[in-house]
């Protein structure tokens, strides 16, 4: 997690661009062209601005080495929310749990949640904001198995959001399809986006809608 000092007037499902400056290896001029170190985070939580930050790519990495009062820009939020109205339901897994986390700070929620192990999972925050069902690749917290498995138990009629890798996501809303009627579904897949402003077409899915400024969170 990489927090800050102050809050952002961010809604639940909007994105914000980071990048790190004065940093010779990534230069102003790649940053920008070839994405390697402006990359967007889902917004964890607004008050402080939180960013669940997994480290994998160059920029990740070094967002996961910085010391306490180092600067990081960041340029957002981006994207539209979510209307919420009765029941909701949140399916997060992986970098995904990021986009879900503000929708139930902010409403009274029922969370599934999957990841890899207890480790690569934050259960004090998400304990505090909701009912929560656990799912992990290992056994180690929950159920052993996928999240998806336990959607089974969601209330149906439900207001589902999905947040992701794509084959978690379809899986979800296949069963959720069976609980809820469309217009109630909405997901929001790991995706490539660059530019945020719709320029690039980058993060257009499956029905060309260009999710940086129609979404993130789409319905099916």
């Amino acid at each position: 997690m990489l927090r800050f000092d102050r809050p952002i007037g961010a809604k639940a499902g909007q994105y914000v661009f980071a990048w790190l400056p004065d940093d010779k290896e990534l230069g102003p001029e790649r940053k920008r062209s070839e994405g390697t170190g402006y990359k967007p985070f889902s917004v964890m939580d607004d008050d402080p601005l939180t960013l669940g930050v997994l480290e994998r790519g160059c920029l990740s990495k070094k967002l996961g080495q910085l010391s306490p009062g180092s600067t990081v820009y960041i340029q957002g939020p981006h994207g539209r929310s979510v209307d919420v109205d009765g029941d909701l339901a949140l399916v997060g897994g992986g970098c995904g749990i990021a986009g879900v986390y503000l929708f139930a700070k902010q409403h009274s929620a029922e969370l599934f949640i999957g990841g890899k192990d207890k480790d690569h999972l934050p259960v004090d925050m998400l304990d505090k904001v909701g009912k929560v069902r656990y799912a992990t690749d290992d056994g180690s917290l929950g159920h052993h198995g996928n999240v998806t498995d336990l959607l089974s138990r969601a209330k149906p009629g439900s207001t589902f959001i999905n947040c992701g890798p794509p084959a978690m996501v379809d899986a979800a809303v296949q069963i959720e399809q069976g609980l809820t009627s469309p217009d109630k579904i909405y997901s929001s897949k790991d995706r490539t986006t660059k530019c945020g402003r719709g320029l690039c077409g980058s993060c257009a899915n499956e029905k060309g809608e260009l999710t940086c400024l129609e979404g993130p969170f789409m319905r099916v």
